[in-house]
């Protein structure tokens, strides 16, 4: 199998996973930048994605991990040109026009949205409390971190929300998939509080409908403390997934009230992330297996339609 990843900034991420995945017989990446990078020679490498893409070799997988407007040129091209790969894997935030594109790619190009945390242990664990759990009307999420912006003031298109960064396209998504992962019934109401810095939207209180019950998601990217918190409540019992450190999916632990079920430890949030990725490339057939794939899908639409309903009210 072939792999050709696009992008080289969180595709090194990528390409760490798939090279230790031994999935692969082939890998190659592309980057207009890519001979700045540190990349080992039995990689090929490309300067223009396009070429890339459309090279004599046809991939079996294809990763794009571009800006978002990058990302849309590419699944154009890709549609044009009936380059289907059989497994597509992307990263977010994927705008709405690219959506109305996926929606015409055929059935047999099995494509997953990265949405990471949904690959996590510690957070399957939990969804598997959720689905073994009754009576549940009432749910809290909490999401606080501190943007790399803020600490070095460089501006990149992750804050630029007319590039497809800031808080409600780049980090949002992630929570609203996650809700909607875990309670399929749950609904968007409305925005129940908003805060900005120097003209960056950086807090948001949204209110969800679950089962007629008003649920809070609560997300700053500008925050003095960490926490990523998950909380639902069932015949009185509290279940809670938390995480209050800087890694980004790391040190999460699950409580029934006051008492510790389960957790797992990593102290390098790098490693995590390629961690997470490994699994999904080591796991091809367990990843998009028809079922997955078409939950991944669904939710995927989902997040994005409701992300645009919210930048419409902001």
């Amino acid at each position: 199998m072939k792999l050709l990843i696009l992008g080289s900034n969180f595709g090194r991420y990528h390409l760490i996973a798939a090279i230790n995945s031994n999935t692969f017989s082939k890998i190659s990446i592309a980057s207009p930048n890519i001979n700045k990078k540190k990349i080992l020679n039995s990689i090929n490498q490309y300067k223009n994605l396009k070429s890339a893409i459309n090279n004599k070799e046809r991939y079996s997988m294809l990763s794009i991990t571009t800006p978002p407007f990058t990302q849309h040129k590419i699944l154009d091209f890709i549609l044009k040109k009936k380059l289907f790969p059989k497994f597509l894997f992307l990263e977010k935030p994927i705008l709405n026009k690219s959506i109305l594109l996926l929606k015409r790619f055929p059935t047999k190009c099995l494509f997953l949205t990265n949405f990471i945390f949904s690959f996590n242990k510690k957070w399957i664990f939990f969804k598997k409390k959720i689905q073994n759990s009754s009576n549940i009307n009432y749910f809290d999420y909490t999401w606080y971190f501190k943007q790399y912006y803020f600490f070095n003031k460089k501006k990149t298109w992750k804050i630029n929300p007319k590039q497809g960064g800031g808080l409600v396209n780049y980090y949002l998504p992630h929570a609203i998939f996650n809700i909607l992962n875990n309670f399929r019934n749950a609904r968007f109401l409305k925005i129940n509080k908003k805060k900005y810095y120097k003209n960056n939207l950086i807090y948001l209180d949204i209110i969800f409908l679950l089962n007629k019950n008003q649920c809070h998601l609560k997300i700053s990217n500008n925050s003095k403390i960490n926490l990523h918190k998950f909380i639902f409540i069932s015949n009185n019992v509290k279940y809670t997934l938390v995480n209050n450190t800087k890694n980004w999916l790391s040190n999460f632990k699950v409580f029934k009230n006051n008492q510790q079920l389960y957790k797992i430890r990593c102290n390098n949030q790098k490693k995590d992330r390629v961690g997470e990725l490994l699994n999904v490339y080591s796991n091809l057939n367990k990843y998009y297996n028809s079922k997955n794939i078409l939950l991944n899908k669904e939710l995927t639409f989902k997040t994005f339609k409701i992300i645009n309903s919210i930048k419409k009210k902001i």
